[in-house]
Parts: structure tokens; C-alpha cells; sequence
């Protein structure tokens, strides 16, 4: 099971994209690297994951944002 996380940076610079679960441990690391400014997407293979809800954590610009997943088989 896949989903995509469609993001902008408006500068460029580190961005940092992870999964958690509930008890706030990274389960998945999508990304960390230096991005140029603009719309990005990454896709998040949540294959072996068990069903329920996630947080899905970008961190860029000295931000961050959280986002809910919930995950469904």
C-alpha cells in the first residue's frame, strides 16, 4: 500500500519527511535532503505497516506541519 505526500517549499533548503505512529516513533523516513523552492511529491510504501493512524511530518524553512494518515487494508 502507497500514498503520495504532495508538499511546496518556498525556499530552498533541508526538508525533512517522515512517518510516525501514535506513540510518536518514526516508522518511515521518506526524505531528508536539500530541495529547491517548489511543488514536490514523494510516495510512502506503507507495505508491513498494521492498520491505524499515522502522522505524516514534514520540516522545512525552520517549520514544521503535521498531517493525520489514517491507513486501512
Amino acid at each position: 500500500k502507497t500514498t503520495t505526500v504532495t508538499y511546496t517549499v518556498n525556499n530552498g533548503g533541508q526538508v525533512e519527511l517522515s512517518v510516525y505512529n501514535v506513540l510518536g516513533e518514526r516508522v518511515i523516513s521518506l526524505l531528508n535532503k536539500k530541495m529547491n523552492a517548489g511543488l514536490h511529491t514523494a510516495t510512502a510504501d506503507l507495505t508491513g505497516l498494521p492498520e491505524g493512524n499515522y502522522y505524516i511530518q514534514l520540516s522545512a524553512e525552520g517549520k514544521t506541519e503535521v498531517r493525520k494518515l489514517i491507513l486501512e487494508k
